[in-house]
C-alpha cells in the first residue's frame, strides 16, 4: 500500500525534474516503510530503511534534515525495548512534534528515568497541538499526569 502512495510524491519529484526533491521524496519514502516495518516487528528491513533515510537526506543543506532518521531510530529500539538507545535518539528527532516527545516520554519512562518522563507526559498532555499524531496520544499522556485535575 505504502508503495502505491509512494507513486504520487514520485510522479512529482520526476515532473519537476529536480533531484534534490527526488531525494526528499525518497527520504520520505524511506522513512514511512521504516515505521511500518518497525511496527511490524521486521526490525533488519526497519534499519536498512532508516539508513537509506538517512543517505538521502545527508546530501542535504538541512540543518534539521535528521531528525527522521532519529525519530525512526529512535522507533526501533524502542519496539525491541532498548530504551537507553531510544531515548539517545529521541532526544535528536524533532521534540517540537508532541508525538515524538509521547515517544521519547514513554523511552525514558522504560529506561527508569520517571522524573523526566513524567515531565515531558505533561508537556504533552498540556499541548494545544493540533497534529494527527498528538491527537493519538494525547488521551494517554493526560492519563500519566492526572491532567487536569493535577492542576486544579
Amino acid at each position: 500500500m505504502l508503495e502505491e502512495l509512494a507513486t504520487v510524491p514520485r510522479s512529482n519529484a520526476h515532473s519537476v525534474g529536480a533531484d534534490e526533491l527526488s531525494r526528499v521524496q525518497e527520504a520520505q519514502v524511506a522513512y514511512y516503510e521504516g515505521q511500518l516495518a518497525a511496527h511490524r516487528g521486521n526490525f533488519r528491513e526497519a534499519l536498512r530503511l532508516a539508513h537509506r533515510n538517512a543517505e538521502l537526506v545527508a546530501r542535504q543543506h538541512n540543518p534539521r534534515g535528521m531528525e527522521s532518521y532519529h525519530d525512526l531510530m529512535g522507533l526501533i529500539f524502542f519496539l525491541q525495548g532498548k530504551y537507553a538507545q531510544a531515548v539517545e535518539h529521541y532526544r535528536q528527532a524533532d521534540l517540537g512534534d508532541m508525538y515524538n516527545k509521547y515517544h521519547l516520554a514513554l523511552a525514558l519512562e522504560g529506561a527508569r528515568q520517571r522524573d523526566e518522563a513524567r515531565k515531558l507526559f505533561k508537556e504533552v498532555a498540556e499541548s494545544d497541538s493540533n497534529s494527527f499524531g498528538y491527537a493519538r496520544v494525547r488521551e494517554d499522556a493526560q492519563k500519566r499526569t492526572g491532567w487536569p485535575s493535577a492542576n486544579r
